[in-house]
């Protein structure tokens, strides 16, 4: 016990001296960053999917992305969401914390135009393809997402 609370206070002595690495200096600005760490299966609550998902970022906006799309064929390609029988999404702008440290998020996700329902595994249904894509910036910096293909269960 006492060693983890001398390590615990000398990190703290480090990283308040800015000591360090990486520590931004007092009035600096952290240069923007995005870091997608994390992503649950689909969930339905009472038939509306959603999606949680661990991040971390900093800069001074932000967009986030979620979809989920269910269907026959590839619908990992770029524009496949013509193929999908059931496609849901949703953007959330600038209501994310980009303070460095790590959040969870839950998107509710919306119908894109006419879709079907997605289809909980066990009864006919299949996985989504599901994307968590985060941005911060215009730069590769700013930017990372989770896009794999993950189960739909009812919550």
């Amino acid at each position: 016990m006492r060693r983890q609370f001398t390590l615990g206070a000398a990190a703290a002595v480090l990283a308040a001296g800015g000591l360090v690495p990486g520590a931004a200096q007092a009035g600096e600005v952290a240069p923007p960053s995005a870091d997608v760490i994390r992503m649950s299966k689909v969930y339905l609550l009472n038939g509306v999917p959603t999606v949680t998902g661990i991040y971390s970022c900093t800069g001074p906006t932000s967009h986030l992305w979620v979809s989920a799309k269910q269907g026959r064929g590839d619908l990992s390609q770029e524009g496949s969401g013509a193929l999908a029988r059931a496609w849901w999404q949703r953007t959330y702008d600038n209501r994310l914390d980009c303070d460095g440290q790590s959040h969870t998020f839950t998107a509710r996700l919306k119908p894109t135009g006419d879709t079907g329902k997605l289809i909980p595994r066990g009864k006919g249904g299949r996985r989504a393809w599901v994307q968590f894509c985060l941005a911060t910036d215009e730069s590769d910096a700013g930017f990372d997402s989770i896009m794999r293909w993950r189960g739909v269960r009812r919550a």
